[in-house]
Formats: C-alpha cells, sequence, structure tokens
C-alpha cells in the first residue's frame, strides 16, 4: 500500500510590507512581484514537497499584518505546525515587533501546543540597506526558542530551505502527528470569518497536480534541494 501524503500546516506571520506574500508566491509559485498588493485578511495554498523520499503536503497560510485585521489575523496562528514570523532586514520596527506578534500568536494557543516558530529576516536581496544584522536575528530567536533563516522572495534564496528545516524539525519532535489542521478549517468556515482564497487550478494543473513537487535530500554538507513547478494540493 502506497504510503499517504502528511498534510504540515505552517503560516506566515509579522507586520505589513515585511515580505510574507513574497515568500508565499515564491514558495507555491515560484514567482516574485515587487507590487505585491498586500493580503486581506488570509490566503492559503497547498505545495506537495519530497523530504528523503517521504511525501508532505505543506498548507502554507499567508497572513495580513496590518492593524485592521489584527483580530481576524490571530485566528489563524490556531492549530499550526509551524509558525514563520517575519520581519524585513531594511526595517528596524518590523523586527521590533516580532514580539507583540509572538504574543498574539501565545494569545490563542491551547496549553497543550507544540507548534514550532520560525524567526524569518525578509529582503536578504536588500543587504546594502539592512537595519538587522544576522547575529540580532540569532540571538532573539535563540533566546525564544526559535530557528532563524534569512531568505530573498526575489531571487529565491533559502525560502524552499526554510521548509525542508521546518519538516526536519517536525520529524525530530513528532509535532507532525499531534495536530488536525483539517478541524481548524472547518471552525474558520462555519464562523463565517473573512473568505479564504484558494488559488484558481486549471483543468490541466488539476490532472497534474499530483506530479507538482518540490523534492529534497536532507543534505547538511551540500543544501541543495531540487525542484518542480508549483502546485496545488
Amino acid at each position: 500500500m502506497a504510503e499517504r501524503n502528511v498534510l504540515i500546516t505552517i503560516a506566515l506571520c509579522g507586520d505589513a510590507s515585511v515580505g510574507k506574500t513574497g515568500i508565499f508566491k515564491r514558495f507555491i509559485k515560484d514567482q516574485f512581484s515587487k507590487n505585491e498588493k498586500s493580503t486581506i485578511s488570509c490566503d492559503v495554498a497547498c505545495k506537495k514537497m519530497n523530504v528523503d523520499g517521504r511525501s508532505y503536503n505543506i498548507q502554507l497560510w499567508d497572513t495580513a499584518g496590518q492593524e485592521v485585521f489584527r483580530a481576524t489575523t490571530s485566528t489563524y496562528f490556531r492549530n499550526r505546525h509551524v509558525m514563520l514570523f517575519c520581519y524585513d532586514i531594511t526595517k528596524k520596527e518590523s523586527f521590533n515587533h516580532v514580539e507583540d506578534w509572538i504574543k498574539e500568536f501565545e494569545q490563542v494557543q491551547r496549553e497543550s501546543n507544540k507548534t514550532i516558530k520560525f524567526l524569518i529576516g525578509c529582503k536578504k536581496d536588500e543587504n546594502a540597506n539592512r537595519q538587522v544584522t544576522s547575529n540580532e536575528g540569532k540571538f532573539f530567536a535563540k533566546r525564544n526558542n526559535m530557528t532563524h533563516f534569512e531568505c530573498s522572495a526575489l531571487n529565491g534564496e533559502g525560502v524552499t530551505e526554510i521548509f525542508g528545516a521546518a519538516i526536519a524539525e517536525l520529524q525530530k519532535t513528532g509535532g507532525i502527528v499531534d495536530l488536525d489542521p483539517t478541524k481548524d478549517i472547518n471552525v474558520v468556515q462555519r464562523q463565517k470569518r473573512p473568505t479564504v482564497s484558494q488559488p484558481k487550478t486549471s483543468s490541466n494543473q488539476q490532472k497534474n497536480k499530483e506530479d507538482s513537487t518540490v523534492d529534497i535530500q536532507q543534505n547538511p554538507a551540500s543544501g541543495e534541494a531540487g525542484e518542480e513547478e508549483a502546485g496545488c494540493c
């Protein structure tokens, strides 16, 4: 019998315009736009990843960072396997606000929650305008029991590695089996919260979606990963 795909839910959060949607589009579609509109409430899409021969369906949530959506946004933090707390390395204020996002996240969690937290420095390609050093990010992450990454959605540097590392961390901690994210999706629908948009899928894309994957072989020495076209699970 073929091994079933494992569903993993991951959410992006952080101030508006720090680069969350850039990561979302780069990972899901391998695309990037400098003129991306701000996310309204939340977007969600899926992509399959093969890590060391095992198949995972990554359900990625891109949440809004604007103050007007904060009350709604926090509802999407519940019952996630991994939270990616994002900041812009060229905006120190966005880094300072990460602590506030962590507090909002913790306010909606159960005591038994085992969500893994990553700290993501976005826009690494703008290193010349950096206001937050890598060491500052690493120190904050260590102090808050987080894993630190920096990435560039513009050129794709470090994006896939974030999700590979998230899966590896879940494998290590056994956190994959502790959550049932489908229940949380049903709750959102029952309470008629703002609609979560799903990427439109053409008939050809639907037919080939099982073949749309990112293949990763965990290899610390090389850090290399093979990629294929994105799709929705």
